[in-house]
């Protein structure tokens, strides 16, 4: 459970990081929105 945690928070802080280019002001509701739409981890979690 911790195991999956720290991924989907390093998830989270890796896709802010890389939309930060896009010139749109990313809230953390977005980043965490976004994180858990596009993390495999999540997604697997939830099976």
């Amino acid at each position: 459970m911790r195991k999956q945690v720290i991924m989907g928070v390093a998830g989270l802080l890796l896709s802010c990081g890389a939309l930060a280019g896009t010139g749109r002001q990313w809230t953390l509701k977005d980043c965490i929105d976004y994180a858990l739409e596009h993390n495999i981890s999540v997604k697997t979690a939830r099976l």
